[in-house]
């Protein structure tokens, strides 16, 4: 359908089922932040930047044949 013969029901739907998605993703996204920050705190989760340097490390030692 050309966009002069479509009704402006669809296109007002879709617009709405395309920000219900947007909101609803960051809902999500701010609920894991969250959790995320309450485990650091407890000290159950290592902060990003210990795993970085974790993995890299591992990393190297993959490339250098040695076991992890």
């Amino acid at each position: 359908m050309n966009r002069f013969v479509r009704p402006g029901w669809t296109t007002g739907l879709c617009i709405a089922v395309s920000f219900s998605c947007a909101i609803g993703a960051a809902g999500i996204e701010w609920l894991e932040v969250r959790r995320r920050k309450k485990l650091q705190r407890v000290g159950k989760v290592a902060p990003p930047e210990d795993v970085v340097r974790r993995n890299s490390v591992a990393m190297e030692k993959l490339d250098t044949g040695a076991m992890v």
